[in-house]
């Protein structure tokens, strides 16, 4: 996807509904062109944490003029892994929210795993919705 490319996400079609307000849930179901267009684009940004990425990124070459080894800093904020199926479902879920629903979620989840692989207790999405009034 180039850097320029708007990346978007299909709606979906509904499937069912599920609970009262305030708290309801929704299915929704992609064609196959639509999922494998959302896990390239919009999804794997958010699994892969491409925003903090970049932060880390710009931080670290501020540590050019230090004594800190490089290669070090760059393998431990860069691992690359395999995400597991709960963390595709995550992102597709948080992708979808902020592209459908104006939310925001504040920071990824990768940044608060203890170690690398770890499943987090407590609420799976932690996110922010912005209201008619902006708020």
């Amino acid at each position: 996807m180039d850097a320029g490319e708007i990346m978007t996400l299909a709606r979906g079609e509904e499937v069912y509904t599920t609970g009262a307000l305030p708290c309801i849930g929704i299915g929704l179901k992609w064609s196959g062109e639509e999922y494998s267009a959302a896990l390239r684009g919009p999804v794997a940004a958010v699994l892969f944490d491409d925003a903090g990425r970049g932060e880390v990124e710009e931080m670290l070459s501020g540590f050019t003029d230090t004594h800190f080894d490089q290669t070090r800093l760059n393998r431990i904020f860069s691992g690359s892994r395999y995400p597991k199926p709960w963390q595709v479902g995550e992102a597709i879920a948080e992708a979808w929210l902020v592209t459908h629903r104006n939310c925001y979620f504040p920071w990824s989840v990768e940044r608060d795993m203890r170690k690398q692989g770890a499943s987090l207790p407590g609420a799976d999405l932690v996110g922010l919705h912005v209201d008619a009034h902006g708020n």
